[in-house]
């Protein structure tokens, strides 16, 4: 489940917003990025129902000419294009298209989560997935 959500795919780099501890300018997520933590959070009907953390580690490479790659413990998870508006960064992968929010970064940690929902049965399920990482 968490190998999927991490098929980040990320955008080129057009529309940029100012730098800030939620969002900030394209230079703020060039580089690349070692994880320090990931996980995911799962809720039925808004109550938490299953928490885990993630073992794998992620590297995240987000380049200059709006190309991305994201490797795994095993070699690569996704690549593809990226694009940053504010606090949001749209992955756009040969797996899969994501749309992650920053939830905070700086000179050199980056934070971002995705958020999942469904409806089964009448019920509401949502997963967060998120990310934690350090510039190297």
């Amino acid at each position: 489940m968490l190998t999927a959500a991490a098929l980040i795919g990320f955008t080129s780099c057009d529309k940029e917003d100012g730098n800030g501890s939620s969002g900030g300018g394209s230079s703020s997520v060039l580089g690349t990025w070692k994880s320090t933590s990931a996980g995911y959070t799962s809720y039925e009907d808004n109550v938490q129902y299953d928490s885990q953390v993630s073992a794998e580690e992620y590297t995240l490479i987000l380049k200059t000419d709006g190309t991305f790659r994201m490797n795994g413990k095993y070699g690569l998870i996704d690549e593809g294009t990226y694009t940053k508006t504010g606090s949001t960064l749209m992955a756009n992968g040969i797996f899969e298209k994501i749309e992650y929010t920053i939830k905070s970064i700086s000179g050199t940690k980056l934070s971002i989560e995705n958020t999942e929902i469904s409806i089964q049965g009448g019920k509401e399920f949502k997963d967060v997935y998120y990310y934690h990482f350090d510039k190297e």
